[in-house]
């Protein structure tokens, strides 16, 4: 009866000391850099009943008889995993991922710790805050931080592109427009060609580009040369076979200009395809 209660009583102390490890793990759950434990539990001596034997030319051997004595704490270890990393907003506290410690100094020997909880104390040397030991650089030397210094800026190298090109292009994207005197709502919508006549066609050729005026469907505009060459009064003539949209032939250059509707007004140009382009024609 003795013995049975002994070793029930070890086996609750080493339970108590597993949960004082869990405990001592929670409380720690906030302490920056800390590593939690985790125990161990060993066996005690066992007190033998009765030996082994060993086998014999007509009888097999056979396992001692024995009974445990208890249990003790065998090892608390410590889990060195990576841990969070948590933002702060403060420029000189500092985390390790992966592998390694901070080294500090206390003024006779190095310390090694995973805390990067540092700051700088009057003469700009990087410390640790809680204990003030110096923090050692790759050199294992004091280091300062030089507040006032001026880095110059550095023109970029390189640059790293990664993206996934659509299945299906659609485009050319509209253009951007820009001008000189500032936008009115509900205006009319104004658009200047940049090229002059003569616009030069292929002779037979039939150069073709789409108005969007308004928002509304596109309307085809397409213009045939008979001499190698089309005036701007060809383009304006054809232009203003469309709805909601005026052309001029402004010295030799072609001038858009829509109806108003509504606060809407605009203009977008659709170009015909690349081999017979008018809107590149016309700028």
């Amino acid at each position: 009866m003795a013995s049975s209660l002994i070793s029930g009583l070890s086996g609750l102390r080493s339970h108590q000391s597993w949960i004082d490890v869990i405990g001592n793990n929670l409380a720690n759950s906030s302490t920056p850099g800390f590593k939690g434990s985790r125990t161990l539990f060993s066996e005690l001596f066992s007190r033998t009943l009765r030996p082994a034997t060993a086998p014999t030319g007509t009888n097999g051997g056979t396992n001692p008889s024995q009974v445990g004595l208890g249990s003790s704490i065998g090892h608390i270890d410590r889990d060195m995993g990576q841990g969070p990393l948590n933002l702060t907003g403060r420029t000189f506290d500092l985390a390790l991922q992966g592998n390694g410690f901070f080294a500090v100094n206390d003024g006779v020997q190095n310390l090694f710790t995973r805390v990067g909880t540092f700051g700088l104390d009057s003469n700009n040397n990087m410390v640790d805050l809680r204990t003030g030991y110096n923090v050692l650089n790759s050199s294992g030397s004091p280091f300062q931080i030089d507040l006032d210094a001026v880095v110059p800026p550095s023109a970029s190298t390189s640059v790293d592109f990664a993206g996934n090109l659509p299945a299906e292009v659609t485009g050319p994207l509209a253009e951007i427009l820009t001008t000189s005197s500032a936008f009115a709502e509900g205006t009319a919508a104004q658009l200047d060609g940049s090229a002059g006549e003569p616009f030069i066609i292929p002779s037979g050729q039939t150069w073709t580009m789409e108005l969007v005026v308004n928002g509304g469907a596109p309307q085809s505009v397409s213009v045939t040369s008979t001499t190698g060459s089309v005036t701007a009064d060809d383009v304006v003539t054809a232009i203003n076979q469309l709805d909601h949209i005026t052309a001029v032939n402004n010295a030799g250059a072609i001038q858009l200009t829509s109806d108003r509707v509504g606060t809407g007004s605009t203009i977008k140009v659709n170009p015909g395809p690349g081999a017979t382009n008018l809107a590149g024609v016309l700028g």
